[in-house]
């Protein structure tokens, strides 16, 4: 009975250690208020339009927002930077209008599509329009004659 217990002791300390996918699960997204400012230029980010993006790091149960996916960008690909993100989200631009865009509709900024070099300007002038979906953001790049890029295409190079 005695040699059982460490036995029995080892099983129960093993599985507190079982990553539970609940606590390793993504934050989901979270609306912007009218009083978030950017993380990189301090602007007030509902004042602007175009699609917003937000970052969820590994070290804080808080959101770093941006005022657009250009700035998002700008943060993610300083060196080392995508290590610390456990998620991010930015706006799906096939809702909503592009001077407000929804806040129902953000979807993961990994798996979205973006579309470049189109005329409508986000809060820091040029910006990336991102789309959840690869149908989407084709139809808005022939009909602003833009380019579609996944996430990992897009670097330092797109974001002047």
């Amino acid at each position: 009975m005695f040699k059982a217990i460490p036995i029995i002791l080892l099983t129960f300390m093993l599985s507190a250690c079982q990553p539970n996918s609940e606590h390793n699960a993504p934050p989901p997204p979270v609306s912007f208020h009218e009083h978030d400012e950017c993380h990189i230029c301090g602007m007030l980010i509902t004042r602007y339009p175009g699609p917003k993006a937000q970052v969820f790091q590994k070290t804080s149960p808080d959101a770093l927002k941006f005022c657009s996916t250009r700035d998002f960008f700008a943060y993610l690909l300083e060196p080392g930077m995508a290590t610390h993100i456990q998620a991010a989200y930015v706006h799906d631009m096939a809702h909503g209008v592009w001077e407000q865009p929804s806040d129902q509709h953000l979807t993961s900024a990994k798996t979205a599509w973006y579309v470049i070099d189109h005329p409508l300007r986000g809060a820091m002038g040029p910006t990336l329009a991102s789309f959840a979906k690869k149908e989407a953001a084709m139809s808005f790049a022939k009909e602003q004659e833009g380019k579609v890029l996944s996430y990992d295409e897009i670097g330092l190079e797109h974001l002047n």
